[in-house]
């Protein structure tokens, strides 16, 4: 599969020395961002706050096949305002996306880093252990939405959600019960007898 990796990203890549990291993007409505290192890094427009050996990244492996591949994430050590915000958010559903990028010899992000995982946030699990928690989310791959079956109904509401002005589903219910006489009957319009 082709990456689009830049030059330097490249280069950096094939160094004496690599200071790899992964970031973290979680659009909740404060974004979150976290990278494995120390201190703050920018990229992108964003800017990532160090969790160093608390953030963990687990990524499912890419094959050949066509499937959907989510990812795993903790975070230990968190204090109680990350834990009411996990608790009392409605997260289900937005985005995340998680980053491999390299540091250069200066502890600069090397441009740009590679998005290796984006979809969405799904389960958020919570574990307390008094003075600090851990949190573990798992985040589905947007391709998981192929192995969902689309429900959609025969009626008015339906049609108006992506159709707001179409009027053809309101005949619908007049029409269950109709009986419609095809052809022409006996006794339909006057005289049958044959004139010869």
């Amino acid at each position: 599969m082709a990456r689009n990796i830049t030059t330097a990203f490249t280069n950096e890549v094939d160094a004496n020395v690599l200071s790899p990291f992964i970031a973290v993007h979680l659009a909740f409505s404060d974004e979150v961002n976290m990278w494995t290192g120390y201190g703050e890094i920018t990229f992108g427009g964003k800017t990532y706050l160090g969790m160093g050996n608390f953030l963990g990244v687990s990524i499912g492996s890419e094959t050949t096949e066509l499937k959907a591949s989510g990812v795993d994430l903790s975070l230990s050590g968190i204090s109680s305002e990350f834990v009411s915000l996990s608790l009392n958010e409605d997260y289900q559903g937005n985005a995340a996306q998680v980053y491999f990028g390299v540091l250069d010899s200066s502890g600069a992000v090397v441009a740009d880093p590679y998005m290796v995982f984006e979809g969405r946030m799904d389960v958020m699990s919570l574990s307390d252990g008094g003075q600090t928690s851990s949190i573990s989310l798992s985040a589905e791959a947007q391709l998981i939405d192929l192995e969902r079956s689309g429900v959609r109904r025969y009626t008015p509401q339906d049609q108006k959600i992506d159709y707001p002005n179409d009027t053809g589903f309101d005949f619908v219910p007049s029409v269950q019960e109709l009986t419609v006489s095809w052809g022409r009957g006996e006794n339909a319009g006057g005289n049958t007898s044959n004139a010869g």
